[in-house]
């Protein structure tokens, strides 16, 4: 399964759709924040922080990008940052994760039109699935899960982008399974399942090292 990672601006001047004289004119010298819409320290963070390492390099006149932080409501307090505060002076990027599926089920909360950023890059991750082995009749193969029963798979909110692919894994295998949200993040989810108390969760590629 994969993750839809976007990447874009507020532009008054878009970073792919002029000169490079002007853009190396205009960067020359400058910072650009660097905006993601999650808290420091999680997946989306170490991705967003890979990329910001690399990415003024490849902008004509090699800008300093400055990395901020702009977590709450499952990514959609920095969406909308991005598209209703953010001055369109082309300085200001956005690491948007985890919000394509609200723009797409019309969120009221998700206050922006996508289609009005101006878009830069994407690019997707991999997600992987964790379950545990003593899930009923106990798994020791990838085949054993489709005689798996009375499971919980955890998440952190019903439309969110891990769970919807979470439960759209379960959904198109026809496992039967519960389904319990709420998790604050996806430690949180990982400690519930070292507990025992779901058994199942999606992991990001960048947590997903033992």
């Amino acid at each position: 399964m994969t993750m839809l990672i976007r990447l874009a601006t507020m532009a008054g001047i878009s970073l792919i759709t002029v000169s490079a004289s002007i853009a190396a004119d205009f960067y020359q010298g400058r910072q650009l924040s660097f905006l993601i819409n999650y808290a420091p320290g999680g997946p989306a963070d170490a991705e967003g922080r890979l990329i910001a390492r690399h990415l003024g390099k490849h902008i004509a006149g090699t800008p300093t990008l400055v990395i901020r932080n702009m977590p709450g409501a499952g990514g959609i307090v920095g969406a909308n940052w991005l598209g209703q505060v953010a001055a369109p002076d082309g300085l200001t990027l956005g690491f948007l994760t985890g919000v394509a599926s609200k723009a797409a089920m019309a969120d009221p909360n998700f206050k922006v039109d996508m289609s009005k950023f101006a878009f830069v890059a994407g690019g997707s991750g991999i997600s992987i699935t964790f379950i545990r082995t003593d899930v009923p009749p106990g798994l020791r193969k990838p085949e054993d899960l489709m005689r798996a029963k009375d499971f919980w798979a955890g998440g952190l909110t019903p439309d969110s982008d891990k769970d919807l692919r979470e439960r759209m894994q379960l959904d198109m295998l026809g496992v039967p399974y519960k389904y319990i949200s709420g998790y604050g993040n996806t430690a949180d989810v990982r400690l519930a399942l070292q507990r025992n108390e779901v058994q199942m969760y999606v992991e990001s590629s960048p947590w997903s090292a033992p």
